[in-house]
C-alpha cells in the first residue's frame, strides 16, 4: 500500500534525523542528572548501585559509568554547601529583620527527633519570603539548653542572629527555658533579645490545647467516637461498610481521621 510505504519512509527518515542530531554522551551531565533525580524525588543514595538501575543506564549508553553511592553523597554534599552559601548571602542582604519559628518532631517509633527552624522576612521588593533554615537532629533529651545550643548555632552559621525580631514556638515548658538561655547567651555577644517580649506562642497550639480541655469535659461521647474511628481505620470490613453507608446516604466518602493531642 503506497500510503503505508510513504508513512514508513517518513518515520524512518525522522528516526535518522533524530539519530543524526542526537546529543553526544556526556558523563558529567549524566552525574548531574542522577543527582537532580535523587534530590527531586528523595531517592536513597544506594539506589545507583542497584543492578536494575545500572542495567537501564547501560542499555541507554554502554559507555556510561554509574557513580557509586558514596560518590553521589559527596557530590550532593558539595551541592548542599554551595546552595547553602547562596542562601547565607541572600539572608545577610535582607534589608530588615527576620522572624523564626521552631518546633521539634519525633518519629512514630520514638527513635529520632528533629528540630525544624523556619525563617520569614520581607525582601527588598517587599515580598514575604519563607525558608526552611535548618532541620537539626536532636540527639538526647529535649532540654532547654540543648534546644538553645542547636538554635543559636544555626543562626550564627547563617549570619542572621543580629537581625532577629521574634521567635514563634509552642507551649512546651522546655521552650521557656530555651528562650531564657538563648536570650542570656546572645546578650553576652552584644545582641539584644528579650525572651519575654520577642517570643510568640503558637496560636494554633494554644487553640488545640483549649479544644482538648473542652473535649475533656464532654468525656465519654468523644471517647466513643475516637474508638469508632480507630475501629473503622483498623478493619477492612468496617471500612467497606462505612463506604457503603456513605454512598446510601449520598455522602462523600472520606477517610475518618483522629484528632491529635499535643
Amino acid at each position: 500500500v503506497p500510503e503505508l510505504n510513504i508513512k514508513k519512509k517518513s518515520t524512518d527518515t525522522l528516526k535518522n534525523e533524530q539519530s543524526n542530531h542526537r546529543e553526544q554522551f556526556d558523563q558529567g551531565k549524566l552525574v548531574i542528572m542522577i543527582k537532580q533525580w535523587i534530590i527531586k524525588h528523595n531517592r536513597p543514595f544506594f539506589l545507583v548501585e542497584d543492578d536494575g538501575f545500572k542495567l537501564i543506564i547501560s542499555y541507554l549508553e554502554p559507555e556510561a559509568k554509574v557513580p557509586s553511592a558514596d560518590s553521589i553523597k559527596r557530590h550532593l554534599m558539595n551541592v548542599f554547601e554551595y546552595e547553602r552559601g547562596i542562601i547565607q548571602k541572600k539572608l545577610q542582604e535582607v534589608p530588615g529583620g527576620v522572624s523564626l519559628t521552631t518546633d521539634i518532631w519525633t518519629t512514630s517509633t520514638y527513635e529520632k527527633s528533629f528540630m525544624a527552624i523556619t525563617i520569614h522576612f520581607l525582601d527588598s521588593s517587599w515580598h514575604m519570603k519563607h525558608l526552611l533554615l535548618d532541620f537539626v537532629h536532636m540527639d538526647g533529651a529535649h532540654t532547654g539548653a540543648a534546644i538553645s545550643n542547636s538554635f543559636e548555632e544555626c543562626l550564627q552559621s547563617m549570619g542572621v542572629i543580629s537581625k532577629l525580631v521574634a521567635i514563634t514556638h509552642d507551649n512546651a515548658s522546655s521552650n521557656i527555658t530555651f528562650l531564657s538561655i538563648f536570650s542570656n547567651s546572645v546578650r553576652q555577644n552584644g545582641i539584644q533579645f528579650d525572651d519575654t517580649q520577642q517570643s510568640i506562642r503558637c496560636f494554633g497550639h494554644i487553640l488545640n490545647l483549649a479544644m482538648q480541655s473542652l473535649l475533656g469535659h464532654i468525656g465519654n461521647e468523644v471517647e466513643k467516637l475516637r474508638t469508632l474511628i480507630k475501629s473503622i481505620r483498623g478493619s477492612r470490613i468496617l471500612r467497606k461498610k462505612f463506604k457503603i453507608a456513605c454512598q446510601i446516604n449520598n455522602i462523600n466518602v472520606l477517610k475518618p481521621i483522629l484528632d491529635t493531642t499535643t
